[in-house]
């Protein structure tokens, strides 16, 4: 993933801010501990706007847990709200 984002930056900064950036995120992995920090910290490493990425969760069969899954999209789109970029 952090690579995804390393590559996304450089896309835009040589087509500009025309893109989007899709991950697939398996549902443990998007639940893990510090999954939610971990994306605003590297949108603020690599300057890119939360309203630029897409987090899609595959797997839905797999989703044990809706309200964990719930809380840590409600936290990553507070980042939309926040000046996370300075």
């Amino acid at each position: 993933m952090k690579k995804a984002f390393r590559d996304y930056s450089k896309l835009c900064t040589k087509y500009e801010n025309y893109l989007k950036l899709a991950i697939n995120i398996s549902p443990p992995h998007f639940v893990a501990e510090g999954f939610d920090q971990f994306v605003k910290t590297s949108l603020e490493e690599y300057k890119i706007s939360p309203d630029r990425v897409i987090l899609e969760i595959t797997e839905e069969v797999m989703i044990e847990d809706l309200k964990l899954i719930q809380d840590v999209i409600k936290k990553i789109k507070k980042y939309r709200s926040e000046n996370i970029l300075g």
